[in-house]
Order: structure tokens, then sequence, then C-alpha cells
């Protein structure tokens, strides 16, 4: 019986053998085709994470192109007062703009009113080249950052404060198969620039320390300033010299001899000229006095002071109240500067509303003087000084009374002795300077940019 087992045990393994081969070849051939499914996923994987990354990259190229603009145009905020392309708003078709050479526009730069208003390095050949549509690079040492160009800049009243769409491609690997550009086009505020008179403007350099008014300079003047608030240290490139020489008095001015301290403006007998101006002189103010403003109606006063101004311990008290059209450039006085040059203040000075206009003298303010219980205002104010001083410079001796000046109620509204483009604002010194019934001129602050409000993204397809 053994023999017999072990014939049929070896013929059934032998059977089975011939089905190993073709199982084995079988598993093989999908393992193979597994492999090749995920080799074929993992490239497909691999290239759409390389075409994700290519148009991040293009995205962030495209947003640095944003920032690059937007601080060009922060550099010279005329522009953004007026479109990329004037003759096609908006710029959407890929051929040059077709501008002419007088206009308006980024194409001509040269033609924007006030474009080097600011201190900034003179940019309007960059200006041109952005306007052209000329691709920049992001940094030129790293060319894998990619490119950035201007698409559109549209404005919808040029010259006029309102909102700048701005619209910018970024891109990278440029004429290659994996180019990727993609398209921002943002949205901002361009606001009007603020209605103030600076309260101190100076021609050089001066030491102020806290103030709650503008300070207004030429550009490079040394000017050590703390404003408070929402004023500012302006630096602006003004004509030279940016400040006129005040006008002569005119004949049939009245002669104020010596004033009597505490004495008021206009006295008994006095007539006011034609234009209803109160016009005096006097050789050296060195007294207070108090507008009479008693009628409700504002006095125009003009004085003309051929030598120094020496205000320490002094009050000049101009009281507006609710009165309407009424402020520091009702009340004048012009510095003529022909034997002195000096402007004396300290702590018992009280100036409310006065113009003092005298571009050749110097203020010194000093830590002297008894605080004196008058102000400007409402009692208890603690307001001292809303003068406005523009002077050739000023100058703080010792721990004078701080802010040394309070905030003023001058507005170029109120200075209607200026040329005007639009909303953009010329400085316009008076052809003729005539009674000066008002401020002398006006001067262009820069627009301001509001922030970013909005963001649109959109992808380009290369073809």
């Amino acid at each position: 019986m053994q023999p017999k087992t072990q014939r049929l045990l070896f013929k059934t393994r032998a059977d089975s053998a011939g089905f190993v081969l073709p199982l084995s070849l079988g598993i093989g051939l999908i393992m193979l085709l597994v492999g090749i499914t995920l080799m074929v996923r993992s490239q497909t994987s691999q290239g759409s994470a390389i075409s994700q990354k290519d148009a991040a990259k293009s995205l962030d190229a495209a947003e640095s192109g944003v920032s690059e603009i937007r601080a060009l145009i922060n550099q010279h905020r005329a522009i953004a007062l007026y479109p990329a392309c004037q003759s096609q708003q908006p710029w959407t078709s890929s051929s040059s703009c077709a501008d002419s050479s007088s206009a308006l526009s980024w194409h001509s730069p040269a033609n924007i009113p006030q474009i080097n208003l600011s201190c900034n390095p003179d940019l309007k050949a960059k200006i041109a080249q952005v306007g052209q549509r000329n691709w920049q690079p992001i940094d030129a040492s790293k060319p894998e950052q990619g490119e950035y160009h201007l698409i559109d800049y549209t404005y919808p009243t040029p010259g006029s404060p309102s909102q700048g769409t701005l619209r910018v491609q970024g891109r990278v690997n440029a004429s290659q198969p994996s180019e990727s550009v993609a398209e921002l086009e943002v949205k901002f505020l361009v606001n009007a620039p603020p209605p103030q008179v600076p309260g101190l403007w100076v021609q050089s350099a001066s030491t102020v320390g806290d103030i709650n008014a503008d300070v207004l300079s030429p550009c490079n003047t040394s000017i050590t300033a703390t404003p408070r608030g929402n004023f500012q240290v302006r630096e602006l490139n003004l004509p030279t010299p940016p400040l006129p020489a005040p006008p002569s008095a005119p004949t049939g001015v009245i002669s104020l001899g010596s004033l009597a301290s505490g004495g008021v403006l206009p006295r008994p007998g006095d007539s006011p000229n034609a234009s209803g101006v109160y016009q005096y002189k006097i050789s050296n103010l060195n007294q207070g006095f108090t507008v009479d403003n008693s009628s409700g109606i504002p006095k125009q006063i003009e004085i003309w002071v051929n030598d120094t101004i020496n205000l320490a311990g002094k009050t000049l008290i101009h009281s507006c109240g609710a009165m309407p059209n009424c402020g520091p450039f009702q009340v004048k006085i012009y510095g003529l500067g022909i034997a002195s040059t000096d402007i004396t203040l300290d702590q018992g000075t009280v100036i409310c509303d006065v113009f003092i206009y005298a571009p050749g003298y110097t203020v010194t303010n000093t830590a002297g003087g008894t605080s004196s219980a008058t102000e400007c205002g409402a009692a208890g104010s603690g307001t001292k000084n809303t003068g406005v001083f523009w002077v050739n410079s000023w100058n703080n001796t010792g721990s004078v009374r701080i802010p040394v000046l309070d905030p003023p109620r001058g507005s170029w509204t109120q200075a209607p002795s200026f040329v005007s483009y639009g909303s953009i604002f010329l400085l316009q010194p008076q052809e003729t300077w005539g009674s000066w019934t008002q401020a002398p001129m006006y001067v262009p602050y820069p627009p301001t940019l509001g922030p970013i409000q909005t963001w649109a993204t959109q992808e380009k397809t290369i073809n």
C-alpha cells in the first residue's frame, strides 16, 4: 500500500506546478501597473505642485508690483490725481498709450502740476517707464523672484480727490513653458490735502519743540519739532525764496507812534481804507493790543513794523468767538526788518488769532516771563498762542511753554489769493500785493493716499 500512496502524492504536486508561473506573472503585472499608476500620479501631483508654486510666485510678483508702484506714487503724490493713459480709460488694449506730449498722464509726467513738489528724488523718468508698461524686475540680482508691470491706473476725476484703481501683473519664468502670470486690481482713496495753513512756516533751521500746528519748510532744512496729534512737519520743494518780501506800507497809512500797553484797535477816530481795512505803521512793536470786534463784524487790521517785534509778556487779543469769516488773516502784522529782524516771545506772551508775516525775522521764544491768566478761547483751555508765524526761523531757549503754538484756526479756504488747477493748488505769490486783506498765497500740500480698500486677483492664461 505504501508505494502507491507515494506515487499519488508526487503526481498531485507535479500537476499543481503548472499554475504557479501564470499566477506569478499575473501578480507581477498587477504590481507593475500599480507602480506605473502611482508614478504617473506622483508626476501629475508634482507637476500640479510646481504649477501652484509658480502661480503663487507670480501672485507674489504682482503684489510686489503693487507695493512698488504705490511707493512711487507716494514719492510723487501729484500723479495719484491723474490716469496712466488719459486717451484710453480704461486702458484695456495691449497697444501703446496714444496720449499727446501735452497730456496730463503718467505717459508725460512732467506735465502734471506740482510733480516735483515733494523733496524726494526726481523720479519722472521711472514714472514714464512704468507708464509705458515695461516689465520691471522685482530684484535684478534675483531673477527667480519674477517681474511686474503696470496694466492701468484709472482716475475718474483728474485733478480732484477721488478713488484710484491700480492694475498690475506679475510673472515668473518668462518665455518658458512654465511661465505664470497673475493680475491684481486694487482700489484706494486719494484724499484731499489738509485744509489748515501751517502755524509755523520757516525758511531756515529751527528748534521748535512741541507744537500743535503744522510746520512748513523748504527741502533739507534742519527742523527740530514734535508736532502733536495729526499735525506734521512738511518739507516741500518750494520756489526760492518761498516767502516773498512783505508789501510796502501804502500811502495814507495811519502812524501809531507809540502804542499804549493794552490799547484797543481800531482807535476812536481811525478810518479804514476803501476796502474797509484799518492800516497802521509803527517803528517797533513792543506793546500788546486788543482788536475791538464788539460790533459783531470782524475788523480787518494791518500793521507794518519797521524793526523789532518784542511781545515778551504782552497780549495780542483778536477774539473771533462764533463770528463767521473771522480768523488770523483778519489781523496781520508785517515785519519789514529795516534795522532789526527780531521777534521775542516768552511764557507771558499771549497771541490770539493774529498773522505775523516777517520772512526775514527770527523768533526767539524764551523761558522767562510770568504766565498770563489771559487765554484764547474758553477759560481754562490753556490756549495761549493761536498765532500764525511765517518767518525766517524759530528758536526756543530754555524750558519754554509747550506747546509753543496751539491749534491754529486759519485754513487755506480763508486765503482766496491762490490759483487753482482742479484741486491741485498752485503756489502763486500775489502779483499785486494790494492791501493783503487775506493770506498772500496758497501752498499746494500734496494729496494723501488712503489704505487699499479692495483686492481682486486673476490668474492669466499664457498662450
